[in-house]
Order: C-alpha cells, then sequence, then structure tokens
C-alpha cells in the first residue's frame, strides 16, 4: 500500500494486470487511492471461452463509478478458446466495457505478447473497431490513442 502511494505521490500511473476473480481486491485497492489513476488491462481477463458473464460484469462497472480508472481495450482472446474463438463472443465483453467506461475512458491496446499470429491481432482489432462504429470520430480517436496519450502523459497519438 505504501508503494502504490509513492507511485501516487510521483505523479505515476499504475497498470491493474487482473484475472477477474482479483477485481473484488481491485476494487478495495482503487477505493482507498482515490486520487491514482489506474486502468485495467485486457478488460480483467474475462473469462470469455466458457462464457461467464458475472460477476466479472459487476464488478467492471464498479470500478467504472471510479474517475480515475480507465479500461485497456486488449489481451482479450487470451481468455477465449483459442482454437475456435470468433469476434462475436468477445462482443458482450466489449459492449460492457464500452457502457460501463465511454469512450473517455477506453484506450485500444493490442496485447500483442497474447496474439501468436497476424490473423489473431487483425481480428481483435476488427471487433474493436466493429464495436466502436456507433461512436463519433472524435471518439474513435479517444479510444485508439488520445486517452493512452493522455493517461500516460504522451504526446497526442491520434490522428
Amino acid at each position: 500500500m505504501r508503494g502504490i502511494g509513492a507511485i501516487g505521490v510521483a505523479g505515476f500511473t499504475y497498470d491493474l494486470l487482473l484475472y477477474s476473480r482479483q477485481l473484488p481486491a481491485a476494487i478495495e485497492l482503487v477505493a482507498h487511492f482515490p486520487n491514482q489513476k489506474f486502468v485495467i488491462d485486457h478488460c480483467a481477463k474475462p473469462i470469455i471461452k466458457t462464457r461467464q458473464f458475472e460477476p466479472w460484469a459487476t464488478h467492471i462497472r464498479e470500478l467504472a463509478k471510479f474517475p480515475r480508472v480507465c479500461c485497456k481495450l486488449s489481451g482479450l482472446i487470451t481468455e477465449a478458446d483459442w482454437s475456435s474463438w470468433q469476434p462475436a463472443d468477445l462482443r458482450p465483453y466489449l459492449d460492457l466495457v464500452v457502457e460501463a467506461f465511454t469512450p473517455s475512458r477506453l484506450m485500444f491496446g493490442s496485447g500483442l505478447a497474447g496474439l501468436f499470429a497476424r490473423r489473431e491481432y487483425r481480428a481483435v482489432k476488427h471487433s474493436i473497431e466493429g464495436c466502436a462504429e456507433q461512436f463519433s470520430q472524435g471518439d474513435r480517436d479517444l479510444i485508439f490513442g488520445r486517452v493512452a496519450a493522455q493517461f500516460y502523459g504522451l504526446k497526442d497519438v491520434a490522428p
């Protein structure tokens, strides 16, 4: 806890690489540090392979109530059935994080280390782009660069 406190004092962000079963502890941590900027990596790895939605969805909605928490749209297929996943398998999970966090607190992340073939990367990116089609170009720019640049204090990378 002292370490997380020191990170916040120094002005650094903190990525939470979690499994869905760890979300209650993450909620407790984030509540303890309301001024710390956190990002949830890989949407907290929902159990897509067995289509388990709860309690993951409830916990994600709870974390989204904290205004300094963002969610990274990355690595989702690592929790899907690698041999037979389809983009539609990701959609309920993407829809939930879009609803909970809105484009202003979502960032695309490639999750490239977990995507062993270019086909998987393209398919995942296409799935996320499809989910983002409902938004204005400005909101898509947020998801595909501006939120990450803002969150991590980088030069704006959106077109």
